[in-house]
Parts: structure tokens; C-alpha cells; sequence
């Protein structure tokens, strides 16, 4: 496949193809593999996927007309343009998969697709100034992971059911996004450094209410436990709360600051039934959080705590820490607590 003479292509695309995935290892120094154009008018075509060694070069005229699935994995593009013609070309496509990689030639990945049902994004370690647009009216998933100075400009996403979200360092650029966010039922953010103080949180306006949320995981990196209050105040019918320490972060015994919210969250009076906390160390802030779910959240039924992950605690340590937590007042006498 890496080098078919005409011949060659022209027999495989006028079959009727359904399906291909090439994967090219190139050697250092070895020019990126360029498609045969004929790859973007076969139109009996439903699954596409293209990794590494690949370059992107998309002729001005795309017809996949049957395409659904499209990964496109640590690939180049010939410019932005490519990009956008190619989706434009993908009339009914559902599901979308894009890992970039700094120096891929595209700075600015325009995702308007009307048809797009499931994405996930992945954007690796880069100084450029990268550009996400999506504009997806009936995506229900969303997966993004990124660890570059990525803006966004996300609209029409009010069908999101389910949204994951990890960043290497959580700022107010990602405000932005995760309020565009507040329409889903499950919202998990991931991230290892906060930059965000309290102060600037509430100069973001907060957020506006998650109307749907059912379901929030927080795997909390150094510091950010001030997103917790904010997040909680904005889901009044949150019913499952999954709170962990980052696993790049757990053990190290770092305190932080926690400021609880200023008043009762709505979802502790009459929604909040479940409440896992993964990655306990013991720390004084995380027996903040513990204390005051459990002295305010009237319909709590589990509390599970558990510490996973935390490889330096002895049995005695682990005793302290239940018989601690065990004496913490509860608002909502069915509650029990789990630990282990």
C-alpha cells in the first residue's frame, strides 16, 4: 500500500470497499506518504481510518458519501483547508476520532458536521496557537484530551449526553468550554495542574445551571478543589458525585485550600444519593469535602471512600482515618459510610 502503482489503485477503489485502515511507521527522514485521490470519491466507503506516516493532501473535490466512521491518528495535513474539505465531504458521518500532534501543519480544526454523533479529540504537547471550532447539533459523546494552549469556539452542542474532558493544566480558558457543556448528564473533568483562583471563578460569572446533570467525576490534580463548589452550586439534580485525586497525583501528600460553597447546593436537599471518593489520602481538605457532604446532603445514601492507589498507608493509618470519618455528623440518617 505504501507505494501501488496506478494500476494497483484503480483496482482497489473501484471495488466496492467498505472499509480501510492503513497505518504507516515511517522511517526518520522518509517523506509522509501522500493518499491516492481516488481514496476520497469512494462512495460505498463507511469506515476510514488513517494513522501516522500519512500526509493529508485533500483534491478539491470529496464525495464519501457513505462514510460514518473517520479516525484520522498523529497524521500531517497539507493546511487547514484540507481538513475542512474533507469533512465537508462526509455528508453522513457519525463518529469522528482526531489525535494531532504539534507540527501536523494544521492549526485551526473546524468540526461543523451535522451528522456527528460521537467525537473524540486529542491534541498533543505544542507552543503553537491551535484553534478548536465544533458545531455539531446532535452529538450525544464527547472526549477531549489536550495538553497545548487550544481556544475554543464550541456552539450548537446542546444535545451532549455525555462529555469527558482531560487537560494537563485546568485554566479560564476551559470555563469557557465546560459552560458550553451544561446541557449533558454525565460530566467528568480530568486534570493535573489549577490555575484558576476563586476569585477569577466568580469573575467568570460562575457557571449557568447543568439543568441535566445526573452524574459529575472531578479527578482532582494539585490544587482545584474550589471547582468542586462551583460545580456543585450549578447542579441542582446531580444524584451521583465521583470525586479522585489525579492518579499522577495521589500519594504525595500535598495539601490544598477548599472553600466550601456559600450556601447549601440544591441537589444535597433532595437529589445527591451517591457519593465515591477514590484516591484518599486522609488530607485535611479532603476531609473537608467529606465532612461537609455528609453533615449537608439530606437524601445521602453510600458514601464510599476508598485508597486506591495511595501505596504508603499502614493498616494503623488506614484504622485512624475510618474512625475519623465515622465521627463526622450526618445530615441523612440511611446514610452509609464505605470505606476500604
Amino acid at each position: 500500500m505504501a507505494s501501488p502503482d496506478g494500476r494497483t489503485r484503480s483496482f482497489v477503489f473501484s471495488r466496492n470497499i467498505k472499509e480501510i485502515d492503513i497505518t504507516i511507521y515511517a522511517m526518520e527522514n522518509v517523506p509522509f506518504f501522500k493518499l491516492p485521490c481516488e481514496i476520497f470519491t469512494t462512495k460505498t466507503l463507511t469506515i476510514l481510518k488513517l494513522s501516522h506516516g500519512l500526509e493529508l493532501d485533500v483534491p478539491g473535490t470529496v464525495s464519501l458519501s457513505s462514510l460514518k466512521i473517520l479516525h484520522l491518528v498523529l497524521i500531517k495535513y497539507t493546511n487547514d483547508e484540507s481538513v475542512s474539505r474533507l469533512f465537508n465531504g462526509c455528508p453522513v458521518l457519525e463518529e469522528l476520532l482526531v489525535r494531532k500532534f504539534d507540527g501536523d501543519n494544521a492549526l485551526t480544526v473546524n468540526i461543523s458536521i451535522p451528522t456527528l454523533k460521537r467525537l473524540f479529540l486529542r491534541f498533543s504537547t505544542g507552543i503553537g496557537q491551535h484553534k478548536l471550532k465544533i458545531n455539531a447539533p446532535i452529538l450525544e459523546f464527547l472526549n477531549l484530551e489536550e495538553n497545548l494552549p487550544l481556544q475554543y469556539d464550541i456552539e450548537n452542542v446542546s444535545s451532549l449526553v455525555e462529555a469527558n474532558l482531560t487537560v494537563s493544566v485546568l485554566e479560564n480558558r476551559h470555563v469557557q468550554l465546560v459552560k458550553a457543556l451544561c446541557n449533558v448528564k454525565f460530566l467528568s473533568i480530568n486534570w493535573d495542574w489549577f490555575s484558576l483562583s476563586l476569585e477569577e471563578l466568580c469573575e467568570c460569572n460562575t457557571f449557568p445551571v447543568f439543568v441535566n446533570l445526573v452524574q459529575l467525576e472531578l479527578n482532582v490534580g494539585f490544587e482545584g478543589w474550589t471547582m468542586l463548589s462551583s460545580l456543585l452550586e450549578s447542579s441542582h439534580n446531580l444524584k451521583v458525585l465521583v470525586l479522585s485525586k489525579n492518579a499522577n497525583c495521589r500519594g504525595l501528600g500535598v495539601d490544598c485550600n477548599w472553600k466550601q460553597p456559600i450556601g447549601v447546593p440544591k441537589c444535597f436537599q433532595s437529589r445527591l444519593g451517591t457519593v465515591y471518593f477514590r484516591g484518599f489520602e486522609g488530607l485535611k481538605c479532603q476531609l473537608r469535602v467529606v465532612r461537609y457532604i455528609l453533615k449537608n446532603a439530606r437524601v445521602l445514601k453510600m458514601m464510599d471512600i476508598n485508597t486506591e492507589g495511595i501505596s504508603n498507608l499502614s493498616l494503623d493509618s488506614k484504622f485512624h482515618m475510618l474512625k475519623k470519618l465515622s465521627m463526622f455528623p450526618r445530615k441523612s440518617k440511611a446514610c452509609q459510610l464505605q470505606f476500604s
